[in-house]
């Protein structure tokens, strides 16, 4: 069985503030089932077919601008409010958590509507109102009521971004033809990345205007009144996409003690508990690198834009050829190879802090060994994150039955989301104990590092499931990229 690519509306992740290619160098082979296991969708007019993939690649352009100029910048919002370091970490963990115990039901009300489309397309519009709220958090007077609106409005946006996420994937695998399902995603995922970067970019030079004329707070309800807009817009072109099964739905139930214990489905519980912990030591110091960038080092936005676009840069740039390692070597290994190259990632900005004495004047360009570092740094970081989520996803999602997808996903969500916030209260609570300075905020990189390091032992227990299919493997390359969020954690923390 093959794995569609990530949802739309799925963090990946994380959730959090904030993509990878699709496109990997490998021949397409024959994918026409033999006639006694043909694909169970109808034969329809061509001009169907291509107005639901051309609906399907507007979807993912308007969805990804929506990631990039918004959601993105979620832990920046939180400390334009006034709620600092740690409501800027608790801004991208702790909604996602709440999000995630929401979308619980999502199985039962798949089911109970009878359609993925309607059940995905009411959640966008949701999605919609939550966007349009986050700007009157700007408007309050009161820090605690400003708190009280950008938490709930930033729940309710995770809690419809995770319970959409499971339906898409088992919607897609039925829409899209098994024929051309290679080709259209990677398409489909190379406009979703332009429209990503685009996004960003956009946000990050309209805040940079903001702050420089004090008015940060009123383009952020721009941005987010952009966002709602292009949600709205990703929305319907997902309602006119047409939908096989609607009144069909057969999705299996699946407990959190089942996923742990089922045998054949996934990788099994041991992937899950090193998945989860490393999830931990990554989120120690993850939700916290933008209030050190931006608050504790006075960082432009533009400047934070170029560094988080160069950790999105090198999993653009690594994704093919880990890819054809991950094809020659397996999974496992490959999980290896990222496993371990993403440890030394966050503890490399104790070495930008060693070297910050060091710094030239060039044709006019003061530039600074720290900053060289850093940039560098951010690139190979990305490199390596895109080693490990196209191992985790090879390992992980293609093990999933059809029917088991939505549940399994939807508990998987919760699990992860829950290691999220785990991860950013030791981080709070390494602040509590330090207090807020410059040494501290090394001192969680270092913690971070040292914790990844401590999960090596886990990954020795972790075997393949299942042997990489070619075909198969090219769709997961897709999953993992939508979000530039991926499956595991925002993409800010991603890249560190």
């Amino acid at each position: 069985m093959t794995t569609p690519a990530a949802p739309p509306s799925s963090p990946v992740s994380i959730q959090p503030p904030n993509g990878l290619t699709t496109t990997l160098a490998v021949p397409l082979v024959s994918t026409r089932p033999p006639i006694a296991r043909q694909t169970k969708r109808l034969p329809e007019p061509a001009s169907v077919l291509r107005r639901d993939l051309c609906a399907s690649v507007w979807d993912a352009g308007a969805y990804s601008v929506m990631v990039g100029i918004a959601e993105t910048y979620f832990g920046a919002f939180a400390l334009a409010l006034g709620l600092g370091s740690a409501g800027a970490g608790l801004m991208v963990t702790l909604p996602v958590l709440l999000g995630s115990m929401l979308q619980l039901v999502t199985p039962w009300g798949v089911r109970k509507v009878g359609s993925h489309r309607k059940w995905i397309v009411s959640a966008i519009f949701i999605q919609v109102g939550c966007l349009l709220l986050l700007p009157l958090a700007g408007l309050a007077s009161v820090k605690a009521v400003a708190t009280l609106i950008a938490f709930g409005a930033a729940t309710l946006y995770w809690a419809m971004q995770f319970t959409a996420g499971g339906p898409w994937n088992t919607w897609m695998e039925e829409l899209v033809p098994l024929r051309v399902r290679t080709r259209f995603f990677a398409c489909r995922q190379r406009t979703s990345q332009i429209c990503l970067l685009t996004g960003f970019v956009i946000g990050g030079l309209a805040l940079q205007y903001g702050r420089a004329y004090e008015m940060e707070l009123v383009v952020f309800a721009a941005i987010f009144l952009t966002a709602a807009t292009c949600r709205a817009i990703s929305g319907r072109f997902m309602a006119r996409q047409s939908e096989p099964s609607r009144g069909k739905i057969n999705e299996e139930q699946i407990s959190l003690v089942q996923m742990l214990q089922k045998k054949g489905s996934i990788p099994g519980g041991r992937l899950v508990v090193y998945l989860l912990a490393m999830q931990v030591a990554v989120q120690i110091s993850g939700p916290y690198f933008t209030p050190f960038m931006l608050k504790q080092e006075g960082w432009s936005y533009v400047t934070f834009m170029l560094l988080i676009g160069l950790s999105f840069l090198g999993k653009v740039l690594a994704l093919p050829f880990w890819g054809r390692v991950g094809q020659q070597i397996g999974a496992t290994r490959l999980m290896w190879i990222g496993g371990l190259a993403i440890v030394p990632i966050s503890g490399g900005w104790l070495i930008a802090d060693l070297l910050s004495g060091w710094q030239w004047e060039i044709q006019g360009f003061h530039v600074t060994a720290s900053m060289i570092w850093i940039a560098a740094l951010q690139l190979v970081s990305g490199v390596a994150w895109a080693a490990y989520e196209l191992a985790m996803a090879l390992q992980f999602l293609h093990g999933i039955p059809r029917k088991q997808r939505t549940s399994m996903l939807t508990l998987y969500h919760f699990g992860n989301s829950a290691a999220m916030v785990v991860g950013a209260l030791i981080g709070l609570g390494v602040f509590q104990l330090l207090g807020e300075g410059h040494s501290t905020y090394l001192t969680l990189f270092v913690l971070s590092s040292v914790m990844r390091g401590a999960m090596v032992p886990l990954l020795m227990r972790v075997r393949d499931a299942a042997p990489v299919v070619l075909s198969m493997k090219t769709e997961i390359v897709a999953s993992v990229s939508s979000t530039a969020t991926s499956v595991l954690e925002p993409e800010t923390a991603s890249a560190l």
